[in-house]
């Protein structure tokens, strides 16, 4: 029974440090997509465990020909760890298609504890052939830093994987699932989200 205790135990710090997994509390670690404009997301995330924290939040990705860039907000509201959380992230286009490969790399700190999260790692994104939708599956492995505003780093392996679907008009939707190994736990996360793709004049086709 003791022994029982103790694995319950382990398993709930390992589902307990999910929200620290990616850079936006009980958020996935999300690819920023492919193509070019200006992109406003708006996201739920939950935690695949008992607890079922959950959280939401914001981001915005501006795609370039050859860099991305990404801003989220995750508020101080639901599960989200008691503070607001703020991420920035930039990816490098290193081949366009039909296989897209780019290096990314995201970091999100809480506004009021200091603690950062880090995922630096590679994006793999297919671009599925569709006439009337822009449809890109992609998987993201990284190595995931936590920085604790007081005592030791930890870095542990994480992969993310996911879609984003356009429809005409630039809106959308998007879904993800993460799982990062911490010891000998895997910490699952989940979200799906709405996004709004603006194009923005002199930066190319979408």
């Amino acid at each position: 029974m003791k022994a029982v205790k103790l694995a319950v135990a382990a398993l709930a710090i390992g589902y307990a440090v999910a929200p620290a997994a990616a850079q936006l509390p009980n958020q996935p670690v999300y690819a920023i997509p492919k193509g070019v404009g200006l992109g406003l997301n708006a996201d739920l995330g939950f935690g695949v465990d008992p607890s079922g924290s959950s959280g939401i939040a914001v981001r915005a990705t501006l795609g370039l020909p050859m860099i991305k860039l990404t801003l989220g907000l995750a508020p101080d509201m639901m599960d989200n760890g008691g503070e607001n959380t703020l991420m920035v992230g930039g990816a490098f286009q290193l081949i366009p298609m039909p296989v897209s490969i780019r290096l990314q790399a995201n970091a999100g700190r809480g506004l009021t504890s200091n603690n950062m999260n880090v995922a630096i790692g590679g994006v793999i994104g297919l671009n599925v052939p569709s006439p009337a939708l822009s449809v890109e599956p992609w998987v993201f492995p990284s190595i995931r830093l936590s920085i604790p505003d007081v005592g030791e780093s930890s870095s542990n392996i994480g992969v993310a994987a996911g879609v984003n679907i356009g429809l005409p008009g630039g809106i959308g939707g998007h879904a993800a699932l993460d799982v990062t190994r911490v010891g000998d736990a895997n910490v699952i996360g989940a979200g799906v989200g709405l996004h709004y793709m603006l194009s923005v004049p002199g930066l190319g086709m979408m």
